[in-house]
């Protein structure tokens, strides 16, 4: 998809055939900063790969999870003060 403009619209055309049909769009084997930059402007909804995570054990996983979403989650701008 990062090399190949036909790939780029197949992946594309599969996240709006997804929505259309009303399911959540999962991208399997995100590798790279470019890849999850361009699903995320497909509007794909849940990427998994690399570039996220290697594959981590349970405890690691948890640790990694509870991380991310505080980060997520966290509030910020003038309401947070």
């Amino acid at each position: 998809m990062d090399t190949d403009e036909s790939n780029a619209m197949i992946v594309q055309s599969v996240v709006d055939l997804g929505h259309n049909l009303g399911l959540t769009v999962v991208a399997e084997g995100v590798e790279t900063e470019t890849s999850m930059a361009t699903l995320t402007a497909y509007g794909c909804d849940v990427a998994q790969g690399y570039h996220l995570s290697r594959p981590l054990p349970p405890d690691a996983l948890m640790a990694w999870y509870t991380e991310r979403v505080g980060r997520a989650t966290e509030p910020t701008g003038p309401s947070s003060r």
